[in-house]
């Protein structure tokens, strides 16, 4: 299957590692030029978004991930309407835990995306994410995350998953797993 990956950044990369089968061909933008999406108005990440969808397309993508929670918050709504690909908008996989007992970690854009809307508990991760990208150490953040009562961190920036979850000191969710079984099920769909 042909499938077009968006992020800002290296977080793109980990889902790509995560969802590729032999057969697949994987067209990733990593988009580090505008890295991180999170700091960006609506505006310019709705345009941006469709420049790149349409560019992926244009090139005969199956299936589009918005890797990135902060496009998928802005952007995906309007990139559903305004194309007939599939198109997979990855925060709304985090939607069932989005309860007072779980903590998510996001860009800035996200955390008020979602603390607008759910009950979640949010913590700004944003330096986190630049550290992430790159390449700095980041223990001292795994460490403050110790201090946090929750069931669960949600991880709400694909560049989280280029940690082992064992890293974490608390349980993680991400949506790695859903995004799986949604690109199995187009590929059975594309195949018949």
């Amino acid at each position: 299957m042909r499938i077009g990956i968006i992020d800002s950044g290296k977080g793109g990369l980990a889902v790509a590692r995560r969802i590729q089968q032999e057969q697949d061909q994987l067209i990733l933008i990593l988009d580090q030029g505008f890295f991180p999406y999170g700091t960006k108005s609506k505006e310019f990440l709705i345009k941006r978004a469709y420049y790149l969808t349409d560019l992926l397309v244009r090139r005969g993508v199956e299936l589009i991930i918005l890797a990135c929670n902060t496009l998928s918050v802005v952007a995906y709504p309007f990139l559903k309407n305004s194309f007939k690909i599939k198109i997979i908008g990855i925060f709304d996989y985090f939607v069932p835990y989005m309860t007072e007992k779980y903590t998510l970690i996001g860009s800035t854009t996200t955390i008020a995306y979602a603390k607008a809307k759910y009950p979640v508990q949010v913590i700004d991760g944003t330096e986190f994410i630049e550290a992430i990208e790159k390449k700095k150490n980041i223990d001292s953040f795994l460490d403050s995350l110790k201090q946090i009562n929750t069931k669960g961190l949600l991880l709400g920036c694909t560049h989280f998953l280029s940690i082992k979850e064992a890293s974490f000191p608390i349980p993680v969710h991400s949506q790695i797993q859903m995004i799986e079984e949604e690109i199995k099920r187009a590929r059975k769909g594309s195949s018949s």
